[in-house]
């Protein structure tokens, strides 16, 4: 189990955004939360287990999710090559 690689946060559209490749199933962005701004996400490529208060949900290729400020989330890959884009205010 490793760390997502993040690739350079790039900026557009008034959002900042950056993509995580998680390398193996299994890697995971640990628990963590963002106080003052909402996130999302979306699948690019691959699969993976989102976890927040509400339980897991799978996300496959070209799903999104919203996590609303101050709400936990964990990210874990469930596919070698997984590729995530974020996008925050920024």
């Amino acid at each position: 189990m490793s760390l997502p690689v993040s690739r350079p946060i790039f900026h557009m559209m008034g959002l900042a955004h950056r993509i995580d490749d998680y390398a193996k199933a299994g890697d995971i962005l640990p628990k963590h939360v963002h106080l003052h701004f909402d996130h999302s996400m979306l699948v690019l490529k691959g699969s993976a287990k989102v976890t927040t208060s509400n339980g897991s949900r799978t996300y496959k290729e070209y799903d999104a999710a919203l996590f609303r400020a101050g709400r936990e989330h964990e990210i874990e890959a469930l596919e070698d090559g997984t590729v995530i884009l974020n996008e925050m205010p920024g």
